[in-house]
């Protein structure tokens, strides 16, 4: 599980006619035989300026035939890849931290809602009893989320406080009864693992 003092980097292999690679993190072996199409999990680094290095595989550090050096910050998450074709073979470094959020509305007495940031943008809007929202894109963080009867605009409920990690996917459960009996809340759950 991710935490506030690691860096997290994956490696992807996405050069076509490349073959198997071994990748080096500051000359130290972390993947061996990664091939073409293969994302690795996430590596636990400290946070730090890195060179990521590939050579074919089993022939070492020596025969690298790319090189990359980039600096990685605690709590977020990267993808270094091999692009390109071999004969111009380059490296993408990208950041992974954007997370995605659904909503879906599973409490059978309340109307229509909209889900809106406290004092921040609407996220969904129109949303009905049974129905899943499509995904949208959040910074990683906490928030205070209020959720409005879409036709009236009132307020049916403040939920604080919602965690959001890194590179994660969620879905936003609106469970209960407005009626209280068990009581409506929101329920958050990661739809995909870290690792």
């Amino acid at each position: 599980m991710a935490d506030d003092q690691h860096a997290y980097v994956r490696v992807a292999h996405a050069s076509p006619d490349a073959p198997a690679v071994d990748v080096f993190v500051n000359d130290k072996a972390v993947l061996e035989g990664v091939e073409f199409g293969t994302v690795s999990g996430y590596l636990e680094l400290d946070p730090g300026e890195y060179t990521f290095a590939v050579a074919p595989a089993g022939e070492g550090r020596g025969a690298a035939v790319l090189e990359a050096s980039a600096a990685v910050s605690a709590a977020r998450f990267y993808t270094v890849a091999a692009i390109g074709t071999l004969d111009q073979i380059e490296a993408a470094v990208l950041e992974d931290n954007v997370s995605r959020v659904r909503a879906v509305h599973f409490a059978p007495d309340a109307p229509a809602v909209d889900v809106a940031v406290c004092d921040g943008p609407v996220l969904f809007e129109g949303v009905e009893f049974g129905e899943a929202t499509d995904y949208v894109s959040v910074q990683p963080g906490s928030y205070d989320l209020e959720v409005r009867v879409s036709e009236s605009g009132d307020r049916v409920a403040v939920f604080e406080d919602i965690a959001v990690a890194p590179a994660t996917t969620y879905s936003a459960f609106a469970v209960g009864t407005v009626a209280g009996d068990p009581p409506f809340r929101l329920q958050v759950e990661a739809d995909e693992p870290h690792e």
